[in-house]
């Protein structure tokens, strides 16, 4: 562009340097936040990379008890894992706080959401002061209603507890669901013991998962219209 096209525009040639020049330090910045972005992304810890952190406190026969839902050929991978997890808490809470609340630093790609921080300290500290709970086992009836509910709530796109858009009983004392593409019984456990957002200010899916009267649970995982996945679980109390 000539300098009497440039001065047209209000533009010396000068400024067209200066706002190149603006235009790459901007990149720059936006590259490098990104770069921050995805270190401190990676420097969240995997379940897999917790697991090993932690198989000398955990891989002892007293807490092989915790997979009661292993032999379940119904259930997925990853719906056994929470039934494993939520087993591991209710066996020693007090370690579980030491070991995996301690180190969990929520999910990969996801942001962790309203008052984690404060949340996770209170779990912490709730934990440490816990006794032991019992074991809670899985339920193939309410899997099925938990499967019902996850699958038409995902393919509608529901959030929250109302089947009424559903075909699906109510048959269980409490339920719990949780959103998103990592689901895995580790982030599970953790999202629900957490309960952070600013509608969670009771703690109400961390009451449900550590009352010591729920010892039956149908645990299901699906495709969700919006969120990728939906986890629902529900309880029935002795």
């Amino acid at each position: 562009m000539k300098s009497e096209e440039l001065r047209i525009w209000g533009l010396e040639p000068f400024s067209i340097f200066k706002f190149q020049l603006l235009i790459v330090l901007l990149c720059a910045v936006l590259l490098s936040s990104c770069e921050l972005f995805d270190n401190d992304d990676i420097r969240k810890p995997t379940k897999e990379e917790l697991d090993k952190q932690f198989a000398a406190h955990w891989n002892k026969p007293e807490y092989q008890t915790a997979r009661t839902a292993d032999a379940e050929t119904y259930l997925t991978a990853e719906e056994k894992e929470i039934f494993y997890y939520l087993n591991l808490v209710r066996l020693n809470p007090p370690l579980f706080a030491k070991t995996y609340a301690e180190a969990y630093k929520g999910q990969s790609g996801w942001t962790n959401g309203y008052a984690w921080d404060e949340r996770k300290k209170s779990l912490i500290e709730e934990l440490l002061e816990m006794q032991p709970l019992g074991l809670i086992y899985p339920d193939r009836t309410l899997y099925e209603s938990a499967k019902c509910f996850a699958e038409q709530g995902g393919a509608l796109g529901l959030t929250g507890h109302d089947r009424s858009k559903t075909t699906c009983d109510k048959i269980h004392h409490a339920e719990v669901c949780s959103y998103g593409g990592n689901q895995n019984g580790l982030t599970n456990v953790m999202s629900y013991l957490i309960d952070a957002g600013e509608n969670n200010a009771a703690l109400g899916h961390r009451r449900i998962l550590l009352d010591e009267r729920y010892d039956r649970m149908g645990a299901a995982i699906q495709p969700h219209k919006n969120y990728k996945h939906v986890n629902v679980c529900n309880f029935f109390r002795r």
